[in-house]
């Protein structure tokens, strides 16, 4: 632990033992303060030895797309756990199908690189009888697979993801999604480099 830091806890601690019948607020608060400055330099510390572990990585990362106006969102959880959504799946939802939010996990692989699986459920657009006036055709939404997609991350600094690789599968509904082995109706696997941005908090918009 680094000296100024061990010092910082140690002060505090001792001030809580000398005022422990008044000012305790404050006591807390430099035990707060002193614990966050242990967090951020343990966090610094585990980037700089291994910039993939579960003290650095985890967070919400968007992907920015301003030719197709289109965003990628990725979170990965501290304890393993993750999600993926695009803005996409709402854009001509009646005509052309959509798809909900996927979660699943992520792991490192090595001291540089993640492996992220999410899973969710595909919609296409179907054709249904409608009841007022008899025998209408309306368009309506049915799921139709099970949607699966693993990225390939390497850690390219504390804010910055690179996907090197993804690979999307539709499987039917009638498979196990996940199973390693399915045989999917179709698979995509794409090698094009893209880059995820660490969502951080913007004081700057709270002038």
């Amino acid at each position: 632990m680094n000296a100024s830091i061990r010092k910082s806890l140690l002060r505090a601690l001792t001030n809580n033992h000398l005022n422990i019948t008044g000012g305790r607020t404050s006591t807390l608060k430099s035990i707060s303060t002193a614990l966050v400055g242990i967090l951020a330099f343990t966090a610094s510390t585990a980037f700089a030895v291994n910039p993939c572990n579960p003290l650095t990585v985890p967070g919400a990362y968007i992907r920015w797309i301003p030719a197709a106006e289109v965003i990628d969102q990725l979170e990965l959880h501290i304890d393993g756990t993750a999600a993926w959504y695009q803005s996409t799946a709402f854009d001509f939802l009646v005509t052309g199908g959509t798809f909900i939010r996927e979660v699943g996990s992520w792991k490192c692989v090595s001291a540089t690189r993640l492996v992220v699986t999410t899973i969710g459920m595909g919609y296409q657009p179907t054709q249904t009888p409608d009841a007022f006036p008899p025998n209408n055709l309306v368009t309506d939404e049915a799921k139709f697979a099970y949607l699966r997609h693993t990225h390939q991350f390497d850690v390219v600094s504390i804010n910055t993801l690179n996907r090197t690789r993804r690979v999307f599968m539709e499987i039917k509904l009638s498979d196990n999604p996940l199973d390693p082995n399915v045989v999917p109706l179709s698979i995509q696997d794409t090698s094009v480099q893209a880059l995820f941005q660490r969502v951080i908090p913007l004081t700057s918009d709270l002038p």
